[in-house]
């Protein structure tokens, strides 16, 4: 692997508030909303244990981008309701600046497959 290229991607796996993880535990699993098909994803407690778990280390996003020795590429729309803009600048605040490349895509919001931007992303995915 030469380079990573990240659309919209989270900073962080534990995002859950303590209230909807104790219900959570409660209930065995969690429903949340795909934003994106509008439909439901029931989620099972055997991912929250995972994030609880390793949180700190696996799953740990910011450790692993600072370690990250690779070309990097962060694309995000600063309009994103489901991934908030704040979590790519996230990324880029933790990234090696001598090889990342960051693409703030202006009032967009979730990259799709109709998105005017969708070419340039594409493009500069490729080419990074």
């Amino acid at each position: 692997m030469n380079a990573v290229a990240v659309w919209a991607s989270i900073s962080k796996l534990d995002r859950y508030t303590r209230k909807q993880k104790v219900e959570w535990k409660k209930k065995g699993f969690i429903e949340v909303l795909n934003s994106r098909t509008n439909r439901m994803m029931k989620l099972s407690l055997a991912l929250l244990e995972d994030i609880e778990k390793n949180k700190d280390d696996r799953l740990n996003i910011e450790k692993a981008i600072k370690g990250l020795n690779r070309l990097l590429f962060i694309a995000h729309g600063d309009q994103d309701i489901s991934v908030p803009f704040r979590e790519a600048k996230d990324l880029y605040g933790w990234a090696n600046k001598d090889i990342t490349s960051f693409l703030e895509i202006p009032a967009t919001g979730i990259l799709s497959m109709q998105s005017i931007h969708l070419p340039e992303v594409i493009l500069n995915s490729i080419c990074y």
